[in-house]
């Protein structure tokens, strides 16, 4: 019986975050105060970056375009090179699909991603030199990659323009719900004056300090993985968090609060202990007193609690939460 309730239980939690909810669930959440509050998008739509210290959403880069040395070489390629940051949990990935026509490529195959240890292996190979006339032409070949905020992309360099210095994509986004692929977009990203950081969600972009990842993990249970929104933290940069239970948020010191620890591969600070599951309204909802505090990248503290997890249509997906800066 206790098992058949768990089963019951783990179903109802997955058909709760897959789903979209029409009830009103601002009785469950805590009011918010005068405090700075921040409502991100549908985490299930991909992952979002959010920095304390800039208090705004961070857009991170997928491909950086310049023109760079081969060893052994005596001049400057056109290239990209894969971002090889970890972001959190995840990294970009990426696999050469061979086909060069971007309608050939119709599924994703996630067991040949990988991330580019040697920077130049994908993105040294997309062209042809012409020794004679020192042409730089594209192979036309079409990449497969997992970007930053955890949609998979395919892409292609339809050409360089070697007067403009200036490279012509085309990409398109894939649907996991539908196993389709969206429109095709163009762009283009001229690297005369430098390098260029480029975002399949976002075009160009700058670099961006982020401090924590509003995202999905995936939770092992007795009937398989599960996905679960959660936060990640930006361990790579030096962001450590702690959460303090039973004491209300107006009361938690976030300066004396110890130990702050980081995320480890797989393990969490906070992780999906963000929210609570309730098995009689089905709803995910804040803890009462949970106080999670972060050291940014800055080395600054900050307190926040969740709000909620729905928007103001009810829908899911929308992690809400207040902040008190130091």
């Amino acid at each position: 019986m206790k098992y058949f309730r768990t089963l019951l239980l783990l179903g109802l939690t997955l058909t709760l975050f897959s789903a979209c909810s029409d009830d009103d669930d601002s009785g469950n959440n805590p009011q918010p105060t005068q405090n700075p509050s921040y409502t991100s998008g549908n985490v299930k739509s991909g992952a979002i970056y959010y920095s304390f210290d800039q208090e705004k959403e961070s857009i991170q880069w997928d491909v950086k375009f310049g023109s760079y040395t081969m060893p052994g070489s005596p001049v400057a390629i056109p290239m990209f090179l894969l971002n090889d940051a970890k972001l959190g949990n995840s990294y970009v990935r990426i696999y050469n699909s061979e086909a060069t026509a971007l309608d050939a490529v119709t599924t994703v195959d996630a067991g040949k991603l990988g991330t580019d240890v040697q920077r130049l292996v994908q993105g040294a190979n997309w062209f042809d030199y012409n020794p004679l006339t020192h042409q730089v032409s594209s192979k036309g070949q079409v990449y497969v990659v997992e970007a930053s905020n955890g949609h998979m992309v395919k892409f292609r360099i339809d050409s360089f323009d070697q007067t403009q210095n200036s490279f012509a994509l085309s990409y398109a986004h894939y649907d996991m719900s539908t196993s389709t692929w969206g429109m095709v977009m163009q762009s283009t990203v001229n690297i005369a004056a430098g390098e260029k950081l480029f975002s399949f969600a976002k075009g160009e972009v700058a670099v961006q300090p982020w401090d924590v990842k509003l995202t999905v993990l995936s939770v092992p249970t007795p009937i398989g993985p599960m996905n679960f929104p959660g936060i990640v933290l930006n361990g790579a940069a030096g962001v450590k968090a702690a959460i303090v239970n039973g004491t209300p948020f107006a009361d938690v010191n976030a300066a004396t609060v110890a130990p702050l620890l980081a995320d480890g591969d797989t393990t969490y600070v906070i992780g999906t202990t963000c929210l609570n599951y309730d098995e009689n309204s089905h709803r995910l909802s804040p803890f009462t007193d949970r106080t999670f505090v972060v050291q940014s990248t800055s080395g600054k503290r900050y307190k926040f609690r969740m709000l909620g997890y729905y928007n103001d249509q009810g829908l899911s997906g929308f992690m809400k939460f207040e902040y008190v800066k130091p």
